[in-house]
Protein backbone atom coordinates (compact mmCIF):
# COMPACT_ATOMS: atom_id res chain seq x y z
CA UNK A 1 0.00 0.00 0.00
CA UNK A 2 0.91 3.79 -0.50
CA UNK A 3 2.29 5.64 2.43
CA UNK A 4 -0.22 8.58 3.05
CA UNK A 5 2.66 11.65 2.37
CA UNK A 6 2.95 10.33 -0.87
CA UNK A 7 -0.09 9.84 -1.84
CA UNK A 8 -0.70 13.39 -3.07
CA UNK A 9 2.28 13.27 -4.80
CA UNK A 10 1.70 10.78 -6.73
CA UNK A 11 -2.04 11.38 -7.44
CA UNK A 12 -0.64 14.81 -8.77
CA UNK A 13 2.14 13.33 -10.77
CA UNK A 14 -0.50 11.16 -12.35
CA UNK A 15 -3.12 14.49 -12.98
CA UNK A 16 0.16 16.40 -14.82
CA UNK A 17 1.42 13.42 -16.81
CA UNK A 18 -2.28 12.99 -18.39
CA UNK A 19 -2.75 16.10 -18.65
CA UNK A 20 0.34 16.87 -20.75
CA UNK A 21 -0.62 13.21 -22.64
CA UNK A 22 -3.91 15.30 -23.44
CA UNK A 23 -2.73 18.24 -24.88
CA UNK A 24 0.71 16.48 -26.63
CA UNK A 25 0.05 13.06 -27.00
CA UNK A 26 -0.77 11.09 -30.44
CA UNK A 27 -4.51 11.66 -29.57
CA UNK A 28 -4.07 14.89 -27.78
CA UNK A 29 -5.97 18.07 -28.80
CA UNK A 30 -3.02 19.75 -30.73
CA UNK A 31 -2.69 16.33 -33.24
CA UNK A 32 -6.78 16.31 -33.02
CA UNK A 33 -6.71 20.05 -34.17
CA UNK A 34 -3.81 19.62 -37.03
CA UNK A 35 -5.82 16.57 -38.09
CA UNK A 36 -8.90 18.59 -38.49
CA UNK A 37 -7.45 21.61 -40.50
CA UNK A 38 -6.00 18.66 -42.94
CA UNK A 39 -9.60 17.38 -43.04
CA UNK A 40 -10.74 20.55 -44.07
CA UNK A 41 -8.22 21.33 -46.49
CA UNK A 42 -8.28 17.80 -48.40
CA UNK A 43 -12.53 18.36 -48.76
CA UNK A 44 -11.72 22.03 -50.13
CA UNK A 45 -9.72 20.08 -52.46
CA UNK A 46 -11.79 17.40 -53.24
CA UNK A 47 -14.58 20.66 -54.04
CA UNK A 48 -12.46 21.89 -56.68
CA UNK A 49 -11.57 18.88 -58.56
CA UNK A 50 -15.27 17.57 -58.63
CA UNK A 51 -16.13 21.37 -59.60
CA UNK A 52 -13.58 20.86 -62.46
CA UNK A 53 -14.90 17.42 -63.01
CA UNK A 54 -18.50 18.64 -64.15
CA UNK A 55 -17.14 21.27 -66.11
CA UNK A 56 -15.12 18.62 -68.00
CA UNK A 57 -18.32 16.84 -68.77
CA UNK A 58 -20.51 19.65 -70.10
CA UNK A 59 -17.67 20.37 -72.53
CA UNK A 60 -16.91 17.00 -73.39
CA UNK A 61 -20.80 16.69 -73.61
CA UNK A 62 -20.62 19.73 -76.20
CA UNK A 63 -18.39 18.67 -78.33
CA UNK A 64 -19.74 15.34 -78.78
CA UNK A 65 -23.02 16.82 -80.03
CA UNK A 66 -22.48 20.14 -81.17
CA UNK A 67 -20.59 20.02 -84.49
CA UNK A 68 -19.96 23.85 -84.02
CA UNK A 69 -18.33 24.24 -81.07
CA UNK A 70 -16.00 21.01 -82.25
CA UNK A 71 -14.77 23.14 -84.86
CA UNK A 72 -14.14 26.25 -83.21
CA UNK A 73 -12.26 23.80 -80.77
CA UNK A 74 -10.63 22.00 -83.74
CA UNK A 75 -9.05 25.80 -85.02
CA UNK A 76 -8.21 27.19 -81.92
CA UNK A 77 -5.82 24.58 -80.50
CA UNK A 78 -4.70 23.42 -83.31
CA UNK A 79 -4.31 26.74 -85.46
CA UNK A 80 -6.26 24.70 -88.51
CA UNK A 81 -8.40 26.47 -91.14
CA UNK A 82 -10.99 25.26 -93.25
CA UNK A 83 -10.62 24.78 -97.14
CA UNK A 84 -12.51 27.60 -98.38
CA UNK A 85 -11.21 30.36 -95.58
CA UNK A 86 -7.90 32.74 -96.27
CA UNK A 87 -5.69 34.08 -93.53
CA UNK A 88 -4.05 37.67 -93.66
CA UNK A 89 -0.99 37.71 -91.69
CA UNK A 90 -0.22 41.64 -90.53
CA UNK A 91 3.62 42.63 -88.91
CA UNK A 92 3.86 44.62 -86.10
CA UNK A 93 6.08 47.17 -87.71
Amino acid sequence: MISRPFAPATLSALAIFMLISSFLGERGLIKTYQLFLEKNRLIIGIQKVSGENEELKQEIALLKTNDRTLKRRIKAELNMVEDKEIIYLFSEN
